[in-house]
């Protein structure tokens, strides 16, 4: 092997890696707002106490894992369409673009709640939060989908099986919810 293939072959591995550390990372961060959101509820000076841990966690998570990845990601992701334009022209790269955007949106999303979170606001309720934290999922879910299965599935298909799935995460926050709210009852 040459030193450029070499290359090539490494850049991909730390592309793939950033972006499992960006998810893993996002998972976290997201997960770390439900508990951030639940502690809130509690009285002095254990709110505080908590507050102040979550912060730090969260502000570790965010600066030094999650943004980190994804200007890995992109900066990545850019190189390989320059090293390779004619990527451009191929409508799977256009899904994976909107895909892309999809995610962008995601994070700024997250980096807003993170903000919020850190000024003090009660964002969203628990159950909200729970629904967020599976976006992530549903994010992840669909992009491996689309790699895996970029030749084989149609769009049809695809967006059939999109749905479900969003159903499925649907009833899975709603049933933890329930059994919840059952535990706390008792």
């Amino acid at each position: 092997m040459d030193t450029t293939t070499d290359l090539t072959a490494f850049l991909r591995a730390l592309h793939v890696f950033a972006l499992v550390a960006y998810f893993g990372g996002t998972f976290h961060l997201v997960r770390l707002f439900l508990a951030h959101r639940s502690a809130m509820a509690n009285w002095e000076p254990d709110r505080a106490i908590l507050l102040k841990a979550f912060g730090g966690m969260e502000r570790k998570a965010h600066y030094f894992l999650v943004w980190p990845a994804l200007l890995t990601v992109i900066t990545l992701s850019v190189w390989y369409l320059w090293k390779e334009p004619t990527l451009l022209v191929d409508p799977f790269t256009h899904v994976l673009l909107g895909f892309a955007t999809v995610v962008l949106g995601y994070h700024f999303l997250v980096h807003s709640l993170y903000r919020r979170l850190g000024r003090g606001e009660a964002v969203w309720n628990t159950f909200g939060l729970q629904l967020f934290a599976q976006g992530a999922t549903a994010l992840l879910f669909i992009l491996t989908t689309i790699l895996i299965y970029r030749e084989e599935l149609g769009w049809t298909a695809g967006i059939i099986g999109l749905a479900v799935i969003g159903v499925i995460l649907l009833f899975g926050a709603v049933g933890s919810r329930k059994k919840k709210a059952v535990n706390t009852d008792a």
